[in-house]
């Protein structure tokens, strides 16, 4: 076994503490190092200082992003109001230095012995690992201008490989010998707008789902997606859809692992077919009336949670499916996403509280 170490400029700000996070993808492991993660303000002089005219009349124009109630500026254009003309632009940039290590299998070769292929073939082999981290990443900080990144976005600055290595859980160490170093920063640092830092809470589920290995369920991606449409594309209708047919498959999943759990294989207990093939085909309706009251042991439709989720979610979905309505606002997709969230919350508090009770 050798280790392989890849370093990338990443083009996005990650608001999260720098240090080792163990991965486990695919059954294999890795060590992802961020090693710095920083904002800095990018500026394009259109009209260079000394060709404009000294009166000239200038207006300086901010665009701010709103974040937790706070209007941070993200970008910021200097205007000549005699002529007219745009002189000078500054841009809030993100971007992260990450280091990712992993083993391969086989002796370690000589530095001078690894050729460009194989040195494209690591660098494939490390993004991998950062897609997998930033693809958990999006999720647990709902951060969607982090994308997942290519070679072109990302590039490697720095190979390293090391015979002699000691690769634990949360540590690293060994002698690396660099292989290839190229000073290349990305050519397209995306945009930070200000984003705040990751939550104590985010940081435990990003370090947990990492460690684990744990594969994004289709509802979560479904959810993310949702959430993307509207605050990257301002597709409010689509993102109001996906947001409620990512509530139906959760809500398919997790009524079905609840019957699992309380080890009842079928319901009503006369019904010839298994639930694991019931479950699957009921739409939304039907799993609150039968299946959640049960579990449940009541009506959970009583409660506000659900009437706010009808309102915000449920009736505008099936406007927009059925009867073909165009005008979604962003405040209504927003709405959908906060009333989802919160009635996935509440039913899972529910059947977790209700399942230590006696079932037939």
């Amino acid at each position: 076994m050798w280790c392989a170490q890849v370093a990338f400029w990443f083009p996005f700000q990650l608001t999260l503490p720098a240090g080792g996070y163990p991965i486990s993808h695919e059954g294999r492991r890795a060590m992802l190092d961020v090693e710095s993660s920083s904002r800095c303000w990018r500026t394009t002089v259109v009209v260079p200082a000394a060709d404009r005219p000294p009166d000239a009349r200038r207006n300086t124009y901010e665009v701010r992003a709103g974040v937790r109630g706070l209007e941070i500026p993200v970008r910021k254009a200097i205007v000549s109001s005699a002529r007219k003309f745009l002189e000078e632009v500054e841009e809030d940039v993100g971007f992260a230095f990450l280091t990712v290590s992993f083993e391969k299998e086989g002796d370690c070769p000589e530095a001078t012995a690894l050729d460009a292929n194989a040195l494209v073939l690591l660098i494939d082999e490390a993004l991998d690992f950062v897609r997998c981290f930033a693809s958990v990443y999006r999720l647990v900080s709902w951060q969607t201008d982090v994308f997942l990144p290519t070679q072109p976005d990302s590039p490697a600055v720095r190979i390293e490989i090391a015979r002699n290595y000691t690769f634990s859980d949360g540590s690293l160490t060994g002698e690396f010998t660099t292989v290839s170093q190229n000073l290349r920063m990305p050519a397209d640092p995306r945009s930070g707008s200000g984003k705040p830092p990751l939550s104590e809470a985010q940081i435990t589920d990003l370090d947990h789902r990492l460690r684990t290995g744990k594969k994004l369920h289709i509802s979560e991606e479904l959810r993310l997606e949702a959430w993307e449409l509207g605050a990257m594309h301002r597709n409010f209708r689509l993102a109001l859809v996906v947001a409620n047919t990512a509530f139906e498959t959760w809500l398919q999943w997790r009524v079905l692992k609840e019957f699992r759990l309380r080890s009842v294989t079928h319901y009503p207990p006369n019904e010839p077919d298994a639930l694991v093939n019931v479950i699957p085909q009921e739409n939304v309706m039907p799993l609150f009336k039968v299946y959640i009251a049960y579990l449940a042991g009541r009506d959970v439709r009583t409660e506000a949670v659900y009437a706010q989720w009808r309102t915000d979610a449920y009736l505008p979905r099936n406007e927009v499916v059925h009867r073909g309505r165009m005008n979604v606002t962003d405040a209504e997709s927003r709405n959908a996403l906060q009333a989802i969230a919160a009635l996935s919350a509440f039913l899972e508090a529910e059947l977790t509280k209700t399942r230590p009770r006696a079932t037939p």
